[in-house]
């Protein structure tokens, strides 16, 4: 199985783009406080000179537009982070799609306690585990699990009801044990997030 690519690489940039943008507001506002205001002489309606107090147009454009700038620098990251992650679950669930049974059981991915990882048991089912009904395309599982297959175990957690199984979910890599619709034993290893499976099991 290929390396799937981080999603979370960017996290970081988008962070750092968040605090910079907290800190060009702030930044504004202290220039504002400190230089936002001038005094104006002006002549009153009697012919006197006085000080008028107005807002220094340059300082508050400089204050409100970086803040701005870097508000929307901010944002157009998030948005590229949120596509690029979207991306990644996108061609993670595609590669699950063509495993579909067809990739071996792989010694560096996944090791089978009781049996050596390149051979396949065949064993009746004893009601043990979760026989799935349906599945929807968006589950994690889609493409690995199909109708008449029964879940077994998550990270060596017996899969005894849906709860269990959702539970036992980590995030990354996580050995899935399952039987076939033949009643073989197999086991594989696929990189996942914690969440609901979207399987309909039989109860």
């Amino acid at each position: 199985m290929k390396k799937a690519p981080d999603r979370e690489r960017w996290i970081g940039w988008v962070a750092l783009a968040w605090i910079l943008a907290a800190l060009a507001v702030i930044g504004g506002i202290i220039a504002i406080n400190a230089a936002g205001f001038i005094e104006v002489p002006r002549p009153n309606r009697f012919g006197r000179i006085e000080t008028v107090r107005e807002p220094n147009v340059f300082i508050w454009a400089v204050a409100i537009g970086q803040a701005v700038s870097a508000a929307m620098l901010a944002a157009i990251f998030s948005m590229i982070n949120s596509i690029y992650q979207n991306s990644c679950d996108q061609l993670w669930r595609l590669e699950m799609a063509e495993v579909h049974m067809k990739e071996p059981l792989q010694s560096d991915d996944v090791n089978v306690l009781e049996e050596n990882s390149s051979e396949i048991l065949k064993e009746e089912y004893k009601g043990e585990g979760l026989r799935v009904l349906s599945i929807h395309r968006a589950s994690p599982l889609s493409g690995l699990l199909k109708e008449g297959y029964v879940l077994l175990s998550i990270n060596s957690q017996k899969a005894l009801t849906e709860m269990d199984a959702a539970k036992a979910v980590v995030k990354g890599k996580n050995i899935i044990e399952f039987l076939n619709a033949n009643g073989v034993k197999q086991a594989f290893s696929i990189r996942m997030e914690p969440g609901p499976l979207h399987i309909r099991f039989e109860t």
